[in-house]
C-alpha cells in the first residue's frame, strides 16, 4: 500500500535550487491504494530501431532504446526536465543490457493533455508499467535518478513481481526525515549572487514565458553546486528542449496539485526488490540519507562515491557503470 502524507509543496529541483520550505499545507493525511497496471489499450508506435512512443489513450510517451539484453528503464529527474541530461553518460549500459529511457509526460517528445487527470503521481508511476508492456518485457530492472528514484521506488513497491532490480541513483529522500539538512546543504551549495540571478531569472517574462534560454540557466545554476566539481557542468546537456522548458512549470506544478508528500521510512522493511543505491558524497541530498535507505530495505547495497555529487553518471563514469553491470549481471 501506497501511503503518502504532507502535501508535496515542492520538488526535488524547488528543494536543490530554490530551497523552498517543503511545508504542509495543513491538510488531512490521505492514504491510496497502490496504482494497479493499466486497463487502457497500450501500443507502440515505433519510429525506428531505436525510438517511438508508448500510446496510452492521448497521451504519447517518447522513449529511446539502445543496446541487447535484459532491460534497464531509466527514469529521468525533475520533475520537468526529460531524458537528455542522462545522456550519453547511461547510454553505455547499452554495452551490456537493453537501456531504455523515456520522456516523463509533458517533457522532451511526450505529448498529451496537461491536466490533473494526465499530470499525476499515479499515472508517472503507471508509465513506467505502460512502457514496460508495450515493449514486451515481463520485467525490468528499474534505475531511477533524483526525483525519478521516487518514482521507480514507489513502482517497485506496487509492482515487485514486474522488477528485476532496482537501482536509486543519487534518489530524493522518500520522506522528510532528512529534508531540513537536504534544505541547508543546498542553500550552503549557491552564493548570493547565484541566489540573485535565479530570482532575477525567475521575475522574468522570458521563464514566465517559458523560453528554453531562461528556464535552461535555473537549471544551470540550480545544479552547478550539487556537483563536487562545479565544472563539471559542462558534461551535463542542461539545453533544455522547448517544450520541456515551455511545459516546465506546468508539469510540476500540475504535481503539486495531486502528489502528497511521501512518507515512507517505515515500509521500506517489508520491500522484496533486490536493491542498489549509488549515491555521491557532495550531493545536497545527505549521505546520512542514502545510507538510512539501504539500512531500511532488505539486502540492500549502498555504495557511496567519493568524487561525485548530485550527477554521478557524468561525474564518475566508469565506477557507476561498473556498478551497474555487476548489479544487472547478479
Amino acid at each position: 500500500m501506497l501511503r503518502r502524507k504532507r502535501p508535496l509543496t515542492g520538488s526535488v529541483l524547488a528543494v536543490l535550487a530554490v530551497a523552498c520550505s517543503g511545508e504542509g499545507n495543513g491538510s488531512d493525511p490521505v492514504e491510496e491504494r497502490a496504482p494497479e497496471p493499466p486497463e487502457e489499450s497500450v501500443s507502440l508506435a515505433p519510429l525506428s530501431d531505436t525510438s517511438g512512443f508508448v500510446v496510452a489513450g492521448e497521451t504519447r510517451i517518447h522513449y529511446t532504446a539502445l543496446g541487447e539484453g535484459s532491460p534497464v528503464l531509466i527514469i529521468h529527474g525533475g520533475p520537468g526536465l526529460d531524458q537528455a541530461y542522462m545522456r550519453p553518460w547511461l547510454d553505455r549500459i547499452g554495452d551490456f543490457a537493453r537501456a531504455v529511457y523515456y520522456d516523463q509526460r509533458g517533457t522532451g517528445r511526450s505529448t498529451g493533455p496537461m491536466t490533473t487527470e494526465e499530470i499525476n503521481f499515479d499515472d508517472f508511476v503507471l508509465d513506467v508499467d505502460r512502457v514496460r508492456e508495450a515493449m514486451g518485457y515481463e520485467s525490468v530492472t528499474v534505475l531511477g535518478h533524483s526525483w525519478g528514484g521516487i518514482l521507480a521506488l514507489a513502482y517497485a513497491r506496487a509492482h515487485p513481481d514486474k522488477v528485476d532490480g532496482l537501482i536509486l541513483l543519487s534518489t530524493a529522500e522518500p520522506g522528510t526525515q532528512f529534508a531540513a539538512q537536504t534544505q541547508l546543504n543546498s542553500r550552503e551549495a549557491r552564493s548570493e549572487e547565484e541566489l540573485a540571478r535565479m530570482q532575477e531569472i525567475q521575475a522574468s517574462e522570458a521563464f514566465a514565458a517559458g523560453e528554453p534560454s531562461a528556464v535552461s540557466e535555473i537549471f544551470k545554476i540550480a545544479f552547478r553546486g550539487t556537483l563536487a566539481d562545479p565544472s563539471d557542468l559542462a558534461k551535463l546537456n542542461l539545453e533544455l528542449a522547448e517544450s520541456t522548458a515551455g511545459n516546465q512549470q506546468a508539469v510540476t506544478g500540475l504535481l503539486q496539485q495531486t502528489m502528497i508528500q511521501p512518507e515512507w521510512w517505515s515500509e521500506l522493511s517489508g520491500m522484496e526488490v533486490e536493491t542498489l543505491i549509488l549515491h555521491g558524497r557532495h550531493d545536497p541530498l545527505p549521505v546520512e540519507m542514502a545510507q538510512a535507505l539501504g539500512d531500511s530495505i532488505p539486502g540492500a547495497t549502498t555504495v557511496v562515491l567519493r568524487d561525485s555529487g548530485h550527477f554521478p553518471f557524468a561525474e564518475e563514469p566508469e565506477r557507476v557503470l561498473e556498478e551497474i553491470r555487476s548489479f544487472v549481471a547478479r
